[in-house]
């Protein structure tokens, strides 16, 4: 035998692998060659490396870690359900609400998120094509919780100011229960994500709105038919004295309220006062009871 710089003084043959078609050298002088059933792959029968021209060749064993880290991959794959899957896109929400509050949006990354859950990047994106889209969850998932117990709180009520009651009522019941999703939207130093609504939150965020003009509008006076823009203002009161109550309550803690109960039953009363006032008043009412005034009678 020469040196390790040299050619061995054996025969050596190259075999093929049916699996990936990459040759391996074995020495077929001194160990006999095997193929196994189970991987296709041709080997030496020990735990043998061969020194060829100055490199190295893997032996058997490198071979079948390498085939058996596979199987294990792809059984792990595999084995991921809809049960699992469903959690671990839970997960992905939670910890990005967390980081997305605690540090604001810039902090939140497919990265980030991705070395919090201790998993690759790439399942990230199988679940989120992007920031935006992640970001696009946080707010649907928050709106349509919130759409769903304004729509349970009116239930059991009969009439349209009963209804509006129970509206701004579990509106303030909602997001005082989850101070944590109210600061992340509207108080969230870095919001500029939110300064417009994307294509996916559209939807959510249409049927909320469309609720809230649904039940101002269901307040008008019976026979009077109120003008749009008008039920659009009482809208806006509604939400101007909802977020101001909230942002009272949530924003500013230190602020030492004196009646916290007393006020919410207020603003209620006030707004449901408000939304039938202001739509009687509605100019297609006046202008119809003006021509009423007006005409001849019999």
């Amino acid at each position: 035998m020469r040196d390790s710089g040299m050619l061995l003084a054996c025969n050596v043959v190259h075999v093929q692998s049916p699996r990936t078609g990459f040759r391996h050298p074995h020495n077929r002088g001194f160990k006999r060659i095997q193929t196994s059933r189970k991987t296709g792959l041709t080997y030496s029968d020990t735990n043998v490396v061969i020194l060829l021209a100055g490199h190295w060749y893997e032996s058997r064993e490198k071979i079948l870690d390498t085939k058996q880290h596979e199987e294990r991959t792809t059984t792990t794959r595999l084995r991921r359900g809809p049960a699992e899957m469903a959690a671990l896109k839970r997960e992905m929400m939670e910890r990005a609400r967390k980081i997305y509050r605690e540090e604001g949006v810039e902090a939140l990354s497919m990265r980030r998120l991705a070395h919090e859950l201790g998993i690759s990047t790439m399942a990230i994106y199988s679940y989120f094509a992007n920031k935006q889209a992640l970001l696009d969850g946080l707010w649907i998932e928050i709106f349509e919780a919130l759409t769903a117990e304004l729509l349970d709180a009116s239930g059991d009520q009969r009439g349209p100011r009963k209804v509006l009651e129970a509206h701004v009522r579990r509106s303030m019941d909602f997001w005082e229960r989850h101070p944590e999703q109210f600061r992340m939207i509207y108080l969230s130093q870095s919001s500029a994500s939110l300064t417009e609504i994307s294509e996916a939150q559209k939807p959510v965020y249409n049927r909320l709105l469309g609720l809230v003009r649904e039940r101002v509008a269901a307040c008008a006076p019976d026979g009077v038919q109120a003008d749009e823009s008008l039920i659009r203002r009482q809208c806006d009161l509604l939400s101007a004295k909802l977020m101001g109550y909230l942002l009272l309550s949530i924003g500013l803690q230190r602020y030492p309220l004196h009646d916290r109960e007393a006020l919410r039953e207020q603003i209620v009363q006030e707004v449901v006062r408000d939304a039938v006032e202001g739509l009687s008043a509605s100019p297609i009412s006046s202008a119809r009871a003006s021509s009423q005034q007006l005409s001849p009678t019999n």
